[in-house]
């Protein structure tokens, strides 16, 4: 904890002071200070992950954001890091969430399921109830990929509803 802070600290359990009334045997009030115990723990610095040389995928160009990575988008190299991709499949397929300079290396969270549905596309909103299926053209408020929750206009009640996309251009409403 840096000085700034603990006098920050100190200040407030200053004005924590608790004042209580009393009444005394004699019938008089008397009034009484109390003052919260407080102790400061200091945890230890936490210590940064380990580095090591390890072999793990890294761009092999300049990657822009929402980019599906193909085979000639990646390469191995043996990297000073502390974490990594290790094969080359595991990005293949794959969209890019942000830009990826050429030469860095790809982490999980750098990559995510591509969108089969995008903002502004026409999708067929799907309704299922038992036998029943209602089938109508809608239009996406947002991108999603397989599994993942979105909104979407229907065309013809010009109502917002949500749900799962199941594939391209189709969604699968739950409402």
């Amino acid at each position: 904890m840096s000085a700034h802070a603990l006098r920050a600290a100190i200040l407030t359990v200053a004005a924590l002071t608790v004042f209580a009334a009393e009444a005394t045997a004699q019938g008089s009030v008397a009034l009484r200070a109390f003052q919260p115990e407080i102790t400061v723990q200091q945890s230890a610095p936490t210590a940064p992950a380990p580095v090591a040389l390890r072999q793990v995928v890294v761009a092999s160009r300049a990657l822009p954001a929402r980019h599906i990575v193909r085979p000639e988008d990646v390469r191995l190299e043996t990297l000073q890091v502390a974490a990594g991709l290790p094969h080359p499949e595991l990005a293949i397929g794959l969209e890019t969430a942000t830009a990826v300079p050429a030469g860095q290396a790809l982490q999980p969270e750098l990559l995510g399921a591509p969108a089969v549905i995008d903002r502004n596309d026409r999708v067929l909103l799907q309704y299922r109830r038992g036998p029943l299926t209602i089938r109508v053209e809608g239009r996406a408020l947002e991108r999603a990929a397989v599994g993942k929750r979105l909104a979407a206009m229907n065309l013809t009640s010009r109502q917002t509803v949500t749900g799962t996309a199941v594939g391209p251009g189709l969604m699968e409403v739950s409402r």
